[in-house]
């Protein structure tokens, strides 16, 4: 985690990848939160800048992106990163999702469900993400593994 000149509280640096107006209004509520530094950029090629500028501890990506498959995006961002670890969130439906395609993720995102739900998820996603330490829990299995502790739940609409 980076931390801010001055503030001795360490800051999640966070990197959103999506075209969606949806998800960039959820994930900017995150700003209200001093100890979350996030950046939102809404195609590939701006992602990979801001990766080489600043690497992030989480990077959020929506799935489709530019028209490449998560698996590609994944290759291609990772590219951008050199030695450094940081972890990949996918953001999709679960229709656009399945166990090959979330296992190099470290979670994801149900983007299919409603505001509160997907915030709420986001924020239990990110305590378990940075809870973690990136070396040994990285060294220790080579299996994602925020992606198994972290189940987002379909919600049924009324």
């Amino acid at each position: 985690m980076a931390q801010f000149p001055g503030k001795g509280c360490p800051v999640s640096n966070l990197l959103l990848i999506t075209d969606v107006a949806r998800l960039r209004k959820i994930f900017g509520r995150l700003t209200d939160d001093k100890n979350i530094r996030l950046r939102i950029v809404n195609n590939l090629e701006k992602g990979g800048e801001e990766i080489a500028i600043e690497k992030p501890d989480v990077v959020f990506v929506q799935t489709h992106l530019s028209g490449l498959s998560a698996d590609i995006l994944l290759m291609h961002l990772k590219k951008q990163l050199g030695r450094k670890r940081t972890r990949f969130v996918l953001l999709a439906s679960p229709g656009q999702t399945s166990d090959a395609i979330l296992k190099p993720y470290q979670g994801w995102l149900d983007t299919s469900a409603e505001d509160g739900q997907l915030l709420s998820e986001l924020h239990r996603l990110l305590a378990t993400l940075m809870s973690k330490p990136n070396k040994s829990a990285e060294s220790t299995s080579p299996e994602p593994t925020a992606a198994a502790d972290f189940k987002p739940q379909p919600v049924g609409s009324s």
